[in-house]
């Protein structure tokens, strides 16, 4: 089977992008050369300190750190005793930062920190990061017939500009959800995508001390069958789908592609006009454009090209 080969330079502990890849090496072949040069590695550092409401540490906590173009968002521990953190080598490139500490229900998140630059062999200092007085979301989901949807998954995504994060916040029981603990910021609630149902975003705005009542409907949607095509190049292989709706972004998401062959994938979607732009992490990009009509017959088939 094919393999990608990835290097990274010397003491790179953190790996928040490679120095060099090589993409569908098959074990007994050729003697590969790979030269890896001095740009491609990474030298910048972040450090800073995270610290609670009353501007304590806040003991074990986590600070993640998300940069444009890169493939996962790197993380360090915070120092329990000052809240202190240091995390490199990075690249150099547009970075926000964001505090996680807690876990299960308690889990807290800051809101993601304003983007900065980090230059080229730069130690930047972003000062103190502190956690903020929350808010709440009041979730009330109905389904097609308007009954209570019972026992489907809720997740909440918030947005660095250039990737989501959608963190599973609980299900609804016969409709409602209330999800405590949400930094001041705007989100999107996401409902369905489950049991034959569409996947529903609702925009909602979190204000501190503040609980917010979102009402949601989630309708029957098209069942649809979509055709994937082999991709050009070789497996395995990161790719990156960017969706919108109406000309307005649907849901971003990667999909790791092992084996290069046709994929049939089964959903149901809202009625609207959809452009599907996928794009492969050498850069090579292709775009789909179809349109949904709420009497479209069942089980339509929408083939999708991959780069």
């Amino acid at each position: 089977m094919p393999y990608v080969l990835k290097f990274h330079a010397p003491g790179d502990t953190v790996r928040a992008r490679s120095a060099a890849m090589v993409y569908g090496v098959q074990p007994g072949g050729e003697e590969i050369v790979v030269r890896l040069f001095d740009a491609s590695f990474p030298k910048s550092t972040i450090t800073g300190k995270l610290l609670d409401i009353e501007g304590r540490p806040l003991g074990e906590a986590d600070i993640h750190c998300s940069a444009e173009g890169m493939q996962w968002d790197p993380s360090t521990d915070v120092d329990v005793a000052t809240g202190q953190f240091r995390i490199g080598p990075l690249p150099a490139g547009t970075w926000r930062l964001q505090g996680i500490v807690g876990e299960g229900r308690q889990l807290r998140r800051s809101a993601w920190s304003e983007p900065f630059v980090l230059g080229v062999g730069e130690t930047r200092d972003v000062g103190v990061i502190q956690m903020p007085v929350t808010g709440s979301i009041v979730l009330t989901a109905v389904g097609p017939d308007g009954a209570p949807l019972d026992g489907h998954f809720v997740a909440l995504e918030d947005s660095t500009g250039w990737s989501d994060s959608a963190w599973f916040v609980g299900r609804l029981d016969h409709g409602k959800l209330r999800i405590e603990n949400v930094a001041p910021g705007d989100y999107r609630v996401k409902v369905g995508g489950e049991r034959d149902l569409p996947t529903v975003y609702e925009r909602v705005t979190v204000a501190a001390k503040q609980e917010v009542n979102v009402d949601l409907r989630v309708p029957k949607g098209v069942a649809v069958k979509l055709v994937l095509s082999p991709i050009s190049e070789p497996v395995p292989m990161h790719e990156w789908f960017v969706w919108t709706r109406d000309g307005v972004l649907h849901q971003r998401y990667e999909n790791w592609w092992e084996v290069n062959e046709e994929r049939t994938w089964r959903q149901r979607l809202l009625p609207g006009s959809y452009e599907v732009t996928i794009t492969s992490e050498t850069g090579k990009r292709e775009t789909n454009r179809f349109t949904i009509g709420p009497d479209d017959p069942p089980d339509r088939v929408i083939p999708i090209k991959l780069p």
